[in-house]
Parts: structure tokens; sequence; C-alpha cells
């Protein structure tokens, strides 16, 4: 949940905030970093309707969010914030709404992509890919306002270790012998994972390595988006998507990746 809402607070909301003042001023709309501001807008709601089957299953257990007679101070605080927590699709449905109008005004610009469908099972991996969207973001920004590279170097070491390496392990495991190691597609992005990796360890923090990681990040990122995993979840069958979503279940507990995103702070 904090990282869900860092992301949304430092992200998606103030890039939804430039759309409308943007749209009030007639000024070209903002280049966002994800395509268009569907995608995000479509893995928030993925997010939320997994917190909210959560709160679901907690409101059942609970009776409603009942505090019993034998509750103490912090249970009954825990049962008010659950309480709170669960009405979140009244925040989604106004902000996609709200997102969605703008960007589909006359004035918008060529930039934006229809968001993909994407399987259930292969949704989470999809949201990684949308982090790294968010982190070739941050080192524009970064790069942009001046701030030191050393610092930004040592942010994006982090979600290499952290997201990035297990995010390749499942992808190397579990998506890409679907297609097969002979796939031209899987030849491309395993050179990619390599270069990547390398960019990623170098010891230069000079801006343009750091332009490097992100210029080759956000290519990687959209054709596997747009090439390899609309592949995969034409060919592939319901146990092999199965078996991505196992790997990735693991890998990522193994990982820790329940802590918030790097570039957004703690």
């Amino acid at each position: 949940m904090a990282a869900h809402m860092k992301k949304e607070e430092l992200i998606l909301f103030p890039f939804i905030v430039r759309l409308e003042q943007a749209e009030k001023t007639g000024e070209p709309a903002p280049m966002p970093p994800f395509g268009t501001v569907e995608n995000p807008v479509h893995m928030m709601m993925d997010e939320h309707e997994t917190e909210g089957e959560r709160f679901r299953r907690i409101a059942e257990l609970s009776n409603g969010y009942q505090n019993p007679p034998d509750g103490c101070a912090t249970y009954y605080t825990a049962m008010v914030c659950s309480r709170s927590s669960s009405r979140t699709s009244i925040c989604t449905s106004t902000w996609r709404t709200t997102s969605s109008s703008h960007e589909r005004s006359p004035w918008r610009s060529s930039w934006a992509m229809p968001p993909l469908e994407r399987h259930a099972l292969l949704r989470p991996m999809s949201r990684e890919h949308h982090d790294g969207l968010l982190l070739c973001w941050y080192i524009r920004k970064e790069l942009t306002a001046g701030t030191d590279p050393a610092g930004v170097k040592q942010r994006c070491a982090r979600y290499f270790r952290e997201q990035l390496l297990p995010h390749f392990a499942v992808e190397e495991e579990a998506i890409f012998p679907v297609l097969g190691a002979d796939d031209p597609l899987v030849k491309v992005a395993l050179a990619q994972h390599r270069r990547l990796t390398r960019l990623f360890l170098a010891d230069d923090d000079a801006p343009s390595e750091l332009s490097g990681i992100e210029e080759e990040l956000d290519s990687h990122i959209r054709f596997e988006e747009r090439e390899i995993f609309q592949r995969v979840q034409a060919v592939a069958t319901e146990q092999q998507l199965e078996r991505v979503e196992r790997v990735h279940g693991m890998l990522a507990w193994e990982a820790g990746q329940c802590a918030p995103v790097p570039w957004a702070g703690r």
C-alpha cells in the first residue's frame, strides 16, 4: 500500500494536474513517461482490486470491521483504518474519469499509445515494467534538475538489485522458454538484458551514463511489452502462465519486492 500510494501521489496525480492545467491554458499536452495516462491508471486499478480483495477478506473475518468486546485500542484503530482504506473505488472512478477525459481532449498530442490488455497472470510482470518506466522518468527529471548524479546512480543501483535482477530471472526462467531459445525476439531481449546489466554495474555515474541507462531501459521495456509479452500471451498455455506466476511469486518474496519503489523515498 505504501509503494502504491507513493506512485499515485508523486507521479500519477501530479501528471493528471499537469494535463488539466494544459487543457485550461491551451498548451500542448505534457509528454508522459508511460505512453498514455491509461497505462498507470490500469495499473493502479489492478492494485486497488488486489487490495480490495484483501480488505473484503478482513471484513468477512471481522464481521464488518467490528471491534470485539475484548479488543484493545490498537485493534480498534486497525479496524477503523481498514474500513477507511476499503473505500478506494470512489477515488478510482473519479480520477480515472478525470484523467482519461483530459487525455482524450482534441488537443491531445500524438505521443499517446493505447494501453495493452494483459493476461491476469502476466500483470505482475507488466506492473514491474511500469515501475521501470517510472525509473526512466525519474532519471530524466533529476538530470534536468541538475541533481547530483552520484545520488541518482545509487538509487538506480538499488532498483537493479532489488527489482530488475529478479525480474530478469523470471523472464529467463519462465517467460522466454514459452517462445524458445532460438526465437529471434528472445535473442534480442537477452542481448538487451546483458547490455542493461553492464550499464547498471558500471562504476561511472556521469550524466551520459545515466542517460544511457534511461534510454536502454525505456527501449527494452517497450520492446518486451509490445513484442515479447504480446507473443507469449498469444501462444502460452495456462500451465505455462501459471508457472510464470509461481516463479515470480517465489523470486519476489526472496527479493523483498514489497518494499517501496527506490526513487519514491521511504
